[in-house]
């Protein structure tokens, strides 16, 4: 009898807690439910405390009650100052001062104060000391800050506005990189920056929550606007976290540029542009312009993108196949420019309902094609193309690889093994983008009789890290954007992460003659209400006018005479292109400088300082070098503001 008495008082206890009116503060309050549980509701009756109301929650309009918060606190970390009351009263805002009586309840393991007898308002706008925070480290619980008002001392950024419209955005301690940008697939430190990445987004939300909060003087909130030692009030709705601010945020950082971040001393100006389906008809066949009236404003925001980069050759990736859609683009920038300017490289290309290719327009007055572009149809057809142009003042030319590899996209039952997901970060599709790239290669190798250097551009659907990128960067490629920027640039943007799809590579005779590379941010920061589908949002501007960033290159081509004069002899070496008789290249006047001799690979076969002496010889057969091109560069060590000398050498 005594051990069934002991089991049912148990019980009883597990449900309900019977105890007289208290005085208690609100961080005590937890010592009346050591109880509770999931399954079970633990109550107190008759809990008098006090302090001042943080945020009010509204659900589809109807206040579900607020959160209290002790006016001093216990100064404990450990303990949360804060509570949520659930009842409905009018009088109650953010910053009255109350004391009320009520009881302690807790459900799945969330304490409140519910059924509540008496409120007596004590004084309005108040404040509360907010406790300060650095975020994600201190944030191991959030459940010690709900109700609290809490003030981050560091700085935020905002990488993700994808739920702006929905009043949401996400703040972190840094823009988060995608894996596999910074991070080898599949390896350790990619799972680990995956799991850091989660843990390092803070929702915010307006209270209250009205659309489109926080629009800084353009209508516009970006990713990547910064703001100091924000404070705001954490709140909890089941198991989701976030953080309640009443007033705008002082965002900044980032803003809207109207030209892109400088590129060097260049005489060359080379873009690449994702134009995200651009198409002049077969409207609604696929992807792209629903009609006539969306791609006019479509064609409207990437002709002010265009005029903006200002390029003298423009890479166009997603244009429609055909001439129609480049014409009508080309067009359009001669109107603008009020000149005849632009022309367009036809292709043979025939209009195939919404598919798209990728396109050339070039600055007629400055730059001249060379030969005619070529197609390579691996896997995707008319995705990859090349072709040779030349810059009119000197006669020098380059190679324009322009790229869109295959897509990330939906994997089938035929899709080939190498295909599939491998989990590792570079999701379906990675053995055919590896495979392009190796086709892309062999093609530029095959225009060395054109010319030995190559740009190559374009929307490669691989980040840094993958396979397809390291693929050119081991066959002497060098990543302009990570070279010039590092791990802060970026060209596209997906769940708050960013990273770059689009590229640009040179091989070492280009890489020799680029003075900067960029990225023009004006679509991947930008929210997607300003696209060219919806009406009522889209401005007339160039901002979100693609899902993609333009990337920019400068170049310096360097007419070879120029280049050459001043360390060979004129009656010793032919110049475009240089001649070297019996395999042996003989340099002149050059006593003391340093230099370097690579193929177009970068793989050195040379690299010293010369000695004192009028003239050096090197022999093909003493440096193990077959026939080819070869870049000679020659740097004055005495100072490093004198330019490098750079020449090309042919060995038949």
């Amino acid at each position: 009898m005594k051990q069934r008495f002991i089991i049912v008082v148990s019980f009883l206890f597990s449900v309900a807690v019977l105890v007289a009116q208290v005085d208690c503060k609100i961080y005590q309050l937890p010592t009346f439910t050591k109880s509770a549980s999931s399954q079970n509701k633990v109550q107190s009756s008759d809990i008098r405390t006090s302090g001042v109301v943080t945020a009010v929650v509204r659900e589809g309009g109807t206040v579900k009650g607020f959160y209290l918060q002790d006016k001093v606190g216990d100064g404990n970390r450990l303990t949360c100052d804060a509570i949520f009351v659930a009842f409905d009263n009018p009088t109650v805002t953010v910053g009255s001062e109350i004391e009320l009586v009520a009881s302690v309840t807790a459900n799945d393991g969330q304490l409140m104060l519910a059924d509540v007898s008496s409120l007596q308002k004590l004084a309005e706008n108040q404040l509360v000391t907010p406790t300060k925070v650095i975020f994600p480290t201190d944030f191991g619980n959030y459940s010690q800050y709900v109700g609290m008002v809490l003030e981050f001392n560091q700085t935020l950024f905002v990488t993700n506005n994808y739920y702006w419209g929905s009043g949401k955005i996400t703040l972190s301690s840094h823009r988060l990189n995608g894996g596999v940008e910074v991070e080898l697939p599949g390896s350790n430190e990619y799972f680990a920056l995956l799991a850091e990445n989660k843990l390092n987004q803070l929702t915010m939300v307006s209270s209250p929550s009205v659309a489109y909060p926080f629009a800084d003087e353009n209508g516009t909130l970006r990713m990547g606007y910064r703001v100091d030692n924000l404070q705001g009030t954490l709140t909890q709705s089941g198991s989701v976290y976030q953080l309640e601010v009443t007033s705008r945020p002082n965002f900044y950082g980032n803003p809207r540029a109207a030209t892109h971040e400088p590129i060097g001393d260049y005489n060359v100006k080379v873009c690449s542009f994702n134009m995200e389906y651009y198409l002049r008809s077969n409207y609604g066949d696929f992807a792209g312009p629903a009609d006539a009236i969306e791609a006019d404003r479509q064609h409207a925001k990437l002709l002010k993108a265009l005029q903006a980069i200002d390029a003298d050759v423009y890479g166009l990736v997603e244009i429609q196949q055909g001439n129609d859609a480049i014409a009508y683009m080309c067009n359009a920038l001669n109107t603008a420019a009020g000149g005849d300017l632009y022309a367009y490289v036809t292709d043979g290309t025939a209009v195939s309902g919404s598919y798209t290719k990728v396109g050339f327009i070039y600055r007629k007055d400055k730059i001249s094609t060379v030969g005619s572009i070529e197609f390579n149809n691996l896997r995707t057809m008319y995705r990859k193309a090349i072709q040779a142009f030349q810059l009119k003042s000197n006669g020098e030319k380059f190679v324009f690889s322009l790229n869109h590899l295959k897509a990330k996209g939906t994997t089938y039952d035929t899709t080939p093994e190498g295909d599939l997901d491998a989990g590792d970060g570079q999701s379906s599709y990675n053995a055919t983008r590896v495979a392009e790239v190796n086709s892309v290669v062999s093609k530029c190798s095959g225009f060395a009789t054109v010319d030995p250097d190559v740009l190559v551009m374009g929307d490669m659907n691989a980040y840094s890290k993958e396979d397809p990128i390291r693929r050119f960067e081991s066959s002497g490629y060098t990543n302009l954007l990570k070279h010039y920027h590092g791990d802060t640039i970026y060209s596209y943007s997906y769940k708050g992460e960013v990273g770059l799809l689009d590229h640009a590579l040179a091989n070492s005779s280009m890489m020799a003659q680029v003075t900067g590379a960029t990225v023009f941010h004006i679509n991947t920061d930008e929210h997607y209400k300003f696209e060219y589908q919806n009406a009522a949002t889209c401005q007339d501007n160039m901002y979100r006018s693609s899902d993609h960033d333009a990337v920019v290159v400068g170049l310096k081509l360097k007419g070879t005479t120029d280049s050459v004069t001043s360390v060979v002899e004129p009656t010793r070496m032919c110049v475009m292109p240089t001649i070297v008789q019996d395999g042996v290249i003989t340099i002149y006047n050059a006593a003391k400088m340093d230099i370097t001799i690579s193929d177009l690979q970068g793989r050195v076969f040379y690299s010293g300082r010369l000695p004192n002496d009028n003239s050096v010889t090197f022999g093909s057969d003493q440096l193990h070098m077959s026939q080819g091109f070869y870049v000679v560069r020659i740097l004055d060590p005495r100072s490093a503001a004198i330019e490098p000398q750079i020449f090309k050498v042919i060995l038949r």
